[in-house]
C-alpha cells in the first residue's frame, strides 16, 4: 500500500462551496477533484489547462469532461495514487 499525506489550504468560503457544487455535479468530493487534478499535473509535466487572459471557453469543456473521466479511471486502477 502506497503512504500518503495530507494538504492543508486556505481559500475563500464562497470559492469553495462554488467548486463543491460543480464538482459534486460531475459526481466527485472536493478531495477527489484535487486529487485529480494533482494527478493530471504530474502526468502532463504541467497545468493541465490553458492559463490565459483570453475569453473563457464552456466549463467543463469536453476535452476537460474526457480528462476528468481518464484520470478517475487511472486513479481507480490503483496507478495514481
Amino acid at each position: 500500500m502506497s503512504k500518503t499525506t495530507s494538504i492543508a489550504l486556505r481559500l475563500d468560503m464562497n470559492l469553495k462551496e462554488q467548486a463543491s457544487a460543480i464538482v459534486e455535479a460531475l459526481g466527485m468530493d472536493l478531495t477527489t477533484a484535487i486529487r485529480l487534478y494533482l494527478t493530471q499535473l504530474v502526468f502532463r509535466k504541467g497545468i493541465p489547462f490553458p492559463v490565459a487572459l483570453g475569453e473563457r471557453e464552456s466549463v467543463p469543456n469536453e476535452e476537460t469532461v474526457e480528462a476528468f473521466k481518464w484520470t478517475e479511471n487511472y486513479i481507480k486502477s490503483g496507478k495514481g495514487s
